[in-house]
């Protein structure tokens, strides 16, 4: 794990959710009770080929999939349909702008639209010997996990 490429991807995924979502990370010095949901349900997918070859995995808790849609969309009517929705928006924004980041040659890399993973993707089996990089965000909404994987 490069703490670096890390870095970056959480700093990308923060200003997406804090843009997108009016979501924020919680504080690392609140002294509160926080429940932190590390149970996800659904996993959006964003395969990227090219320069670099490889997958980007973002998953959230029930809460902040609802949250997410409910600031995106503004309305409190929400479907599971929204909430998928919205995941595939973030997860299109996020893997936008992390595809560039892990180009090493300004080559041309293509990134297909979010879909929902499939359990073999969700597991990190379909990305054996790729490069891992894993994220745990803990927003004032809830929590989220990316994992990205590239070669």
């Amino acid at each position: 794990m490069d703490s670096s490429i890390n870095e970056n991807i959480k700093q990308i995924a923060l200003k997406a959710f804090e843009s997108m979502c009016f979501m924020f990370e919680m504080d690392p010095d609140f002294d509160g009770d926080v429940a932190v949901d590390t149970e996800f349900t659904d996993t959006a997918i964003i395969r990227f080929d090219g320069d670099v070859n490889g997958g980007m995995l973002i998953s959230g808790s029930p809460e902040l999939r609802h949250a997410a849609a409910v600031n995106m969309l503004g309305s409190d009517e929400i479907t599971d349909q929204h909430m998928q929705d919205a995941c595939f928006e973030l997860a299109n924004i996020i893997g936008g702008n992390i595809v560039p980041l892990l180009n090493q040659h300004d080559g041309i890399s293509f990134i297909q639209s979010p879909r929902k993973a499939t359990p073999v993707e969700v597991t990190g089996a379909a990305f054996k010997g790729f490069n891992e990089e894993k994220v745990l965000l803990s927003l004032d909404e809830g929590t989220c996990e990316i994992r990205v994987f590239y070669i």
